[in-house]
């Protein structure tokens, strides 16, 4: 009974998570504080703070974020099974993608640099990368790769996901993303984190895991 009052009030948790983030999502964007955040932003755009956020961004590229994977995996006093460790790692970033991806192209959401063309609403479906704003893929990536080691390395846990938010807020501030997309993407990256924790891995993984 307990464990079943648990697994309800984790759903139920999951739930209220989800709806807080869609409705500061659309407070956001409603209200406009994207584009006023943007304006802001925008005579900053240039010194020696962009050349600081350019480095902490260039942190959530997939491949660097791969490296970070590789380099775990490589650290003499982790006890874990290290093919695991690599496996979920690679795993959780593909499906992170995925699902940014398809994310960005259904919505379409114009990036903050169309704003003084006219363009702030979404033009979705789109295959253009200048509407990729929501979600932002190097947040949902290093949230989802700081989640799954979070749930290894618990100590770990506030730098992980500090380090993460350092990587939401340069994309802001370099002007490619709005705030409210980095909130959507800071509950996407988690969620994918957690889920890609303690999912199954794929026969295939499983295999070259338990060789």
């Amino acid at each position: 009974m307990s464990s079943a009052l648990e697994w309800a009030w984790m759903n139920q948790k999951r739930v209220i998570t989800a709806l807080m983030a869609l409705l500061v999502y659309l407070f956001l964007y409603v209200s406009r504080i994207d584009a006023y955040a943007y304006l802001w932003l925008k005579p900053y755009k240039t010194g020696l703070l962009r050349y600081l956020f350019s480095f902490i961004s260039t942190l959530g590229r997939g491949e660097v974020l791969v490296f970070f994977v590789v380099l775990l995996c490589l650290l003499p006093k982790v006890h874990l099974n290290r093919r695991e460790v690599f496996w979920r790692g690679v795993l959780t970033l593909i499906v992170a993608g995925i699902v940014c991806l398809l994310i960005k192209v259904l919505l379409g959401r114009p990036r903050p640099s169309l704003l003084l063309s006219g363009h702030y609403w979404p033009h979705g479906p789109s295959l253009t990368n200048d509407f990729f704003s929501t979600p932002s893929g190097h947040t949902v990536e290093a949230f989802a790769l700081a989640s799954l080691f979070s749930s290894w390395f618990r100590k770990w846990k506030p730098l992980l996901m500090g380090m993460a938010l350092l990587i939401g807020i340069s994309r802001v501030f370099l002007l490619y993303h709005y705030p409210s997309d980095i909130v959507v993407s800071i509950y996407l990256g988690s969620t994918i984190g957690e889920w890609m924790a303690g999912l199954r891995l794929p026969r295939f993984a499983r295999r070259h895991v338990e060789e």
